[in-house]
C-alpha cells in the first residue's frame, strides 16, 4: 500500500504564504465563480436552484464587475446547492488554514463527540503509516 500527501511549501504548515488581501480575494471569487461554471447548467441552473436571478448571479461572479459583489449569505447558500466548498477552502488557504468535514455533521450536536470522532480517523490514518 502506497499513500502519498503533499504539502504546499510553508503554508501547508500553518505559516502565512504571502498572499496579498487582492490575490486572497480574487483566488475567492475564481473559486465561486468555478463552481457555477462546474454545476450541471452553469450559472442559470445554479442560481435557479439557489432561488436568485441568474443574471446578477452571474454579475457577481465577474471578477471585472465593481458593482455587484457576493455576499457571504449568497457563497455559503452556492456553496450549498452545489455540494461545493471551493470558497470556503479558498478562504481558508488566503488565511493559512485547512478545513476537514466534521463527520459525521455536528452543527447542533456534541462538539466532544465530533472531535473525539476526528481523533479515532485520525489515528487510524496514522496507523496506515506504521
Amino acid at each position: 500500500m502506497a499513500i502519498t500527501i503533499s504539502i504546499p511549501g510553508a503554508s501547508g504548515y500553518g505559516l502565512t504564504d504571502g498572499t496579498s488581501d487582492n490575490e486572497a480575494a480574487s483566488d475567492v471569487l475564481y473559486a465561486a465563480h468555478l463552481i457555477a461554471m462546474n454545476f450541471p447548467g452553469n450559472t442559470p441552473a445554479l442560481a435557479k436552484h439557489m432561488g436568485v436571478s441568474a443574471n446578477t448571479l452571474k454579475h457577481k461572479l465577474n471578477p471585472n464587475n465593481e458593482t455587484h459583489h457576493l455576499t457571504l449569505r449568497e457563497a455559503v447558500l452556492m456553496q450549498r446547492a452545489a455540494g461545493s466548498a471551493g470558497v470556503l477552502h479558498a478562504m481558508a488557504r488566503s488565511l493559512g488554514y485547512t478545513c476537514v468535514p466534521g463527520s459525521p455533521d455536528q452543527w447542533e450536536g456534541d462538539p466532544v463527540e465530533v472531535t473525539a470522532h476526528l481523533q479515532y480517523c485520525l489515528g487510524d490514518f496514522f496507523k496506515s503509516f506504521a
